[in-house]
């Protein structure tokens, strides 16, 4: 049994399709779609072929670039700054596209077409254009979190190295009025609190507790999170950018 015809239309190009691939495309207006879809048929019936109907299938998706530079809103989300990537021209349509995929055709070549050149294509290679454009996203989204881990890390390591060369000053014990708890201090740092007189307490633990509060202090001055907290990753992107990396080539 013969499948149907669907026509479609989109971006000036009306494509004629059957099974859910295309078998025939050429330019006109939304308009004249239908107009244009029947003369296909008819040159197809008669053995003819439009020259703008004799562009070759593309059978696979090969990698999608976008050369878009992107930049950082204030609600944290990024988008692409319009014109900034760099244009290549299309084999199919002829325009200049700024977001462009390599494809294999049926004829064995290779071929660069934009991406929205590629909506009359079947839902195969259209699920092959989107899945690796996701991948290309989210590529570019661990590069840009890991190279703003690092800036913070490196902050970091800065700022503790920092602290760490500062003179410790002397701890205090004072007790907060009779019978009251004792409370360990070192310098202007955080308090540290025991309910065990010094004497019987162990004195040393307490001290180290009071300097590190102390140096945590400092650290929050500066900016920066506890003594012994480095900022947390979001994950680990060596190997998730490894892993996408590798998705990609294969």
């Amino acid at each position: 049994m013969t499948q149907p015809y669907e026509v479609h239309w989109s971006r000036g190009v009306v494509s004629l399709r059957q099974g859910g691939r295309s078998i025939a495309r050429a330019p006109s207006t939304n308009r004249d779609a239908m107009a244009v879809a029947r003369q296909i048929l008819r040159q197809r019936h008669k053995g003819e072929c439009l020259t703008e109907n004799a562009q070759p299938r593309i059978v696979k998706v090969l990698s999608v670039r976008d050369t878009r530079v992107y930049e950082e809103m204030p609600d944290g989300t990024w988008k692409p700054i319009p014109g900034s990537g760099v244009e290549h021209q299309c084999d199919r349509c002829g325009r200049t596209h700024e977001v462009h995929a390599e494809v294999l055709l049926d004829t064995g070549k290779r071929a660069i077409v934009g991406t929205s050149c590629m909506r009359a294509e079947s839902p195969e290679i259209i699920r092959q254009m989107l899945s690796l454009q996701r991948r290309q996203r989210r590529l570019a989204e661990l590069q840009r979190d890991k190279a703003r881990y690092d800036a913070a890390r490196a902050a970091w390591l800065r700022a503790r190295s920092i602290v760490a060369a500062m003179p410790v000053p002397e701890v205090t014990v004072t007790r907060q009025g009779e019978g009251g708890r004792w409370e360990y201090r070192c310098g202007d740092g955080y308090p540290c609190w025991s309910h065990v007189p010094p004497e019987i307490d162990d004195y040393e633990q307490r001290r180290r507790c009071a300097i590190d509060a102390w140096r945590d202090k400092k650290m929050r001055e500066l900016g920066q999170t506890p003594f012994y907290y480095p900022p947390e990753p979001k994950c680990n992107f060596e190997k998730e950018i490894a892993r996408i990396t590798r998705q990609l080539a294969g």
